[in-house]
């Protein structure tokens, strides 16, 4: 037994064993057993090392099998937000007032008035009427010769309107160099896990329908708890697998297993994110991650399914 757990990628006690056993869950009629890299990974974490938690979340919001490999090198988490310029337009504030003028003046010309309320027509009335008025009255090509021609232009008070945050996006490189057929076995079923949720399925009712693939819920950890000095990341959708065999040299197990996998995975996060969905009522010097609470509204998304139409499909 403990050599079958063994192969599994499972270790018999210690930190890991006592993780992967309370993540263990049960699903439908099967119980989906955590897997995880290398099989000496208990050894890493007392040694300090980083890792991640890749947890696959069906859409009703049950687990469905998580994955735990160390952390990669150069992780990049790309923040941003989208800003539009928006013109005011002349009539803005102060353009206001400087538009009535080079309409009066306009006027009064136009009249044979040379004065207005008592005050005779200046050069900033004049240029007021050539900047709006030929814009707005005139036809718009003879204004715009104009303006070119006297080397002057209406002001659009461009103003920079907030529109929303980028929905982040992720890559994840994880390089697995298997010393032995055990370990060989643990990567391929790890592959293979990530390659089969990536893809939808088809309806059990109807093959015309498609299941969406499950979401992911993705934590960097340092011993059992969430590491503080690591981003925390929304539920991801997996947008991207990309697989690389024995990148450095062309050797394989005597089973024909490769020696080296190169796995690549890029997930998109499921929305775009607030202040709040990140940090939630925290002080304004940064974040409490060990306060956060998973379970709570703003983390979730709002689509959880009802029993009834949750899906019972069990894990590689």
């Amino acid at each position: 037994m403990a050599e079958e757990k063994e192969k599994a990628g499972v270790a018999d006690e210690g930190l890991v064993n006592q993780a992967l056993e309370k993540a263990s869950v049960k699903y439908g009629s099967a119980v989906t057993t955590p897997i995880h890299y290398p099989l000496n990974l208990e050894e890493q974490i007392k040694k300090g090392r980083p890792h991640m938690r890749l947890r696959i979340i069906s859409r009703d919001l049950e687990e469905k099998r998580s994955i735990y490999l160390l952390t990669p090198v150069g992780l990049s988490v790309p923040d941003g937000s989208t800003w539009n310029n928006v013109n005011l337009g002349t009539l803005l504030g102060a353009a206001a007032g400087v538009a009535k003028r080079g309409a009066t003046a306009i006027k009064n010309l136009t009249t044979g008035q040379p004065q207005a309320a008592g005050r005779v027509i200046g050069v900033e009335d004049l240029v007021a009427a050539s900047t709006l008025t030929a814009i707005e009255s005139f036809a718009p090509v003879i204004g715009e010769k104009g303006l070119m021609s006297a080397g002057i232009a209406a002001n659009p008070y461009t103003n920079t309107q907030f529109s929303g945050t980028n929905l982040r996006t992720f890559e994840f490189t994880f390089k697995l160099i298997a010393e032995s057929k055990d370990e060989s076995d643990a990567a391929r079923e790890i592959e293979n896990t990530f390659r089969k949720f990536l893809y939808p399925r088809t309806h059990a009712e109807s093959k015309m329908v498609l299941v969406y693939p499950p979401l992911w819920e993705i934590t960097f950890l340092k011993g059992e708890s969430h590491n503080p000095y690591m981003p925390r990341l929304h539920l991801c959708n997996m947008t991207a697998l990309n697989v690389v065999y024995n990148t450095t040299g062309n050797s394989y197990h005597e089973d024909g297993s490769p020696t080296e996998m190169d796995i690549s995975i890029s997930f998109s996060e499921s929305k775009t994110l607030t202040r709040d969905d990140l940090y939630g009522d925290t002080p304004a010097d940064g974040p409490v991650y060990d306060n956060i609470d998973y379970d709570n509204n703003a983390f979730w998304p709002n689509n959880k399914e009802t029993a009834e139409t949750a899906t019972t499909e069990t894990g590689v």
